[in-house]
Formats: C-alpha cells, structure tokens, sequence
C-alpha cells in the first residue's frame, strides 16, 4: 500500500459481504524509517449460521489483501488489532508479508479469547500495520546523502568496504563472488577484486547455479544465493536500518558479510572495524570494545569469550595459580591466557584476593597494594578503610 498522506486519512475500503475499513493517521516511524498505518474496522452483520471463527477467518482473509496491497513478499509487516471484545489486544511479531495471514493471526484470536459467547462481531476494531520495506540491490545511487555526508565517499575511505563499481545490476552477485575470492584466496584475485571481466563472469555463474534471474535483487534472492553457498553464512546489514542487521542466513564457520545502501550491496572484510569496534558479537550483533564489559549471554562470565562451552557443558571448575580466579573447565581457563588485541589476556587483567574473595583490576588496584574491606573514595579518588577515613 503505497499512501503518503499524513494525519486523518481518506481512503476506505468496502467489502459487501465483510467489513468497511477506514484508514484514520500515517505516522512516521524513524527507527525503521517507514511509515505505521492505522485503520478503524466496522464488520458488517453475518450469516446466523455461520460460526464466529469462521467468519473471522474470512473477514481477515481479506483485510490482510487490501491493507498490504502493493507490498513486495519479502518485506516486514508487524499486525496490532484491539477490540472491546478481546480480552487482550493481537499482536503479531515483525514478519515477511507472505507470512502474515489469516491462519497467525486466528491463532492469536484463539489463544486471547476467553469464551466466544461474550464476542459481539459488529463490535467496533481498531487495527496498526508497520510496513518496512526491504533492501534491493543494484546500480548504486551517487545522489542520496546520509547523516549531511556523503556515504559514498564515506564509504571509499573505510579499508574494511570493498566497492563493487558495476554498471550492470549484478552488484549483489558480484558482491558474493568477490568476497569468497578474497576468503579462498582465489589465483584471479587481484582481477575479480577490479572489477574486470572474471568478476562478472563468476557473479553471472552464480546467477545460473542459484536459477536467479540477473537484474533487480533484494533480500528474497540473497536467500536463494543462500542455500547454493552452502559454506558460507550471508550476512546483510542495511544503511536504511541504521545499519543493522537485516538478513543473517544459517550458521557456518565462514561468513560473508554484505553492506546494502542506495539500492546497491558492497562487502564488508571486517564488521567490527566497519562499525568502528575491537570485536562483535554473532549472538546479541553488537560491537563493542572491552571483551570483558560485553553483556551478552553467549559471552562467558569467567574468561570473557564468546562460545566458551565450560559452563553450558559443566566442565569441572579449575583455580588459575596466577590470578586466583576459577574457570568452567581446561578450554575457558585457556581463554583466559589467551592475549586479545591490546595484547593482554584477561589473567594479567584481573585478579581475585584469596581472602575477601573481591575480584578487581589490576590496572585499578594492584594485589600488593590490597587491602581486604577497603573501597573507592570517589571524592578523593583513592582506596581507603571505610571505618576510618575522613574525606
């Protein structure tokens, strides 16, 4: 449904045999840069002998048609309708529009409804779409300006981007194909990494093995390509989304990473220094800078990794001698050793006093310097004997 209008709205939708539909107000929805619908529902009287479910399983049949018309299969709807005859409102989560339909949304009606015998139909509805239209992919747009920059020469300046410079509207493709070179270290890497003909060739036998057609691409082909790179994790992250992640196919050890912006997909070598990160995390797709401050529950609360299996397969704990902290088994008191970008591994961060049991940072406070029961004065800034000190 492509409307533009903001505030109360016009358009009406009647149906003879099931309801009118009435769209009242647009509204701008800025973290999805898209625009939420609202509509006020008035069923028509039914047949007497036709059973509430079933008349409802029609009505939304329908309703899901005229409210999404014009809406591309792979983009996102999230559905919100309230009734005084429901108990609670219906809400569905965020989803591909070819998965909205009357079926989801009848089962939520099931699980709300406390007894049918209560549920007047005529009853007045009020009904919420967010749509969000997903990326395409093509000739990239040298125009749109982002944040009063440009990303374009943004973009050209990040050593973790490849561009793909086409003419043609095989970017996504191309996109593949040149970043599984870079990974295999491909022998023609060098000439499918400049755009001449070897590069092309491969994006259009990638088009062939996949049966996609070359032209126009979005997220519904990115998941075709999918399932022929059986090796590879695709994942796309979107400038429109505030660059979060808006496709993330099945796990695999190797992942190819791709950048959509301005109707247009380049690759990305390095997540975490696109976003101008030390790590990110596959689990919570967050970047962030100190492992041990990342809060995620894929990350181990010993020795600060990602997809630490200690704890989930409760391995016996282990005392590190050094810093006196315990570990979740032999391979997270190994995490543990293992220097991180800075150089340091988390032992010679952290240690444990073997008395009061307080881990602290050993750039803070020093072992030798301890003092059991001592505390931060954050007035003069030093560690003092709480029953004692005059500040």
């Amino acid at each position: 449904m492509a409307l533009n209008q903001f505030g109360a709205g016009s358009n009406v939708w009647k149906s003879d045999k099931h309801y009118t539909l009435r769209e009242t107000v647009q509204r701008r929805v800025k973290k999805f840069n898209t625009t939420a619908t609202d509509y006020s529902l008035s069923l028509n009287p039914q047949p007497s002998g036709q059973s509430l479910m079933d008349q409802l399983g029609e009505i939304f049949d329908s309703l899901i048609d005229d409210m999404t018309a014009g809406m591309a299969d792979n983009d996102l709807v999230r559905f919100f309708m309230q009734s005084k005859s429901l108990e609670y409102p219906i809400s569905l989560p965020f989803m591909p529009r070819h998965e909205l339909n009357a079926e989801r949304i009848m089962g939520e009606v099931q699980r709300v409804l406390q007894s049918t015998e209560n549920v007047s139909i005529q009853d007045g509805m009020q009904v919420h779409l967010v749509h969000v239209g997903m990326p395409q992919g093509g000739v990239p747009s040298r125009k749109r300006k982002h944040y009063g920059f440009k990303l374009s020469k943004f973009l050209d300046t990040k050593k973790s981007v490849i561009r793909i410079r086409n003419n043609d509207l095989l970017c996504l493709a191309r996109a593949l194909v040149t970043d599984m070179a870079r990974q295999e270290k491909h022998p023609d890497w060098n000439s499918i990494r400049q755009l001449r003909e070897r590069q092309s060739a491969l994006a259009k036998e990638l088009h062939q093995k996949a049966g996609v057609p070359e032209g126009l691409c979005g997220l519904s082909e990115v998941t075709t390509f999918q399932e022929v790179i059986e090796d590879y994790q695709i994942v796309v992250l979107s400038s429109d989304h505030f660059n979060a992640t808006v496709y993330e196919g099945p796990r695999r050890e190797k992942q190819i990473f791709l950048y959509h912006h301005d109707n247009h997909f380049d690759v990305i070598t390095s997540v975490s220094s696109f976003l101008g990160k030390n790590y990110r995390c596959l689990e919570c797709k967050r970047g962030y800078d100190k492992k041990e401050r990342h809060r995620c529950n894929k990350v181990c609360k010993c020795c600060f990794t990602e997809g630490c299996r200690g704890i989930i397969e409760k391995a016996r704990w282990r005392e590190c001698g050094n810093c006196h902290r315990m570990f979740a088994g032999d391979d997270c008191y190994s995490n543990h050793t293992r220097p991180d970008k800075t150089g340091q591994s988390v032992c010679q961060k952290y240690h444990k006093c073997k008395t009061c049991n307080k881990v602290m940072s050993r750039k803070k406070r020093s072992p030798d310097a301890h003092m059991c029961g001592e505390v931060m004065c954050w007035n003069c800034e030093e560690y003092v004997d709480p029953n004692t000190h005059l500040c």
